[in-house]
């Protein structure tokens, strides 16, 4: 034993020697009874239940607010035109500026 270990018990033991026996609580009896669970029974599914509901909800609100953020913007309705460089030919831009003025664009 070290020093410290050697303090420590004497210490630990002085303590001890001055409670007196009169003056200490009597153990708990044992109970013989199994108890009921209670509300701690349903902990067992309801805590993994509660996250897979807070899962589906998140995706849920996700996937809704994604599409809804999309509606106002509006919609690309021509593919074959291109917004930088020369166009292919003298049609592709009729076709774009004409779908322009349909939509509001021009």
């Amino acid at each position: 034993m070290t020093r410290t270990e050697e303090r420590l018990r004497d210490a630990l033991s002085a303590s001890a020697g001055r409670v007196r026996d009169d003056r200490l609580r009597p153990l708990p009896a044992l109970e013989t009874e199994p108890q009921r669970p209670g509300p701690r029974r349903h902990m067992g599914w309801l805590v993994p239940a509660a996250a897979a509901m807070s899962v589906l909800l998140i995706v849920v609100l996700a996937v809704t607010l994604t599409g809804q953020s999309h509606k106002g913007a509006p919609r690309r309705s021509r593919p074959h035109c291109r917004t930088s460089g020369p166009p292919c030919s003298t049609a592709a831009v009729r076709s774009c500026a004409a779908a322009a003025s349909r939509a509001g664009l021009a």
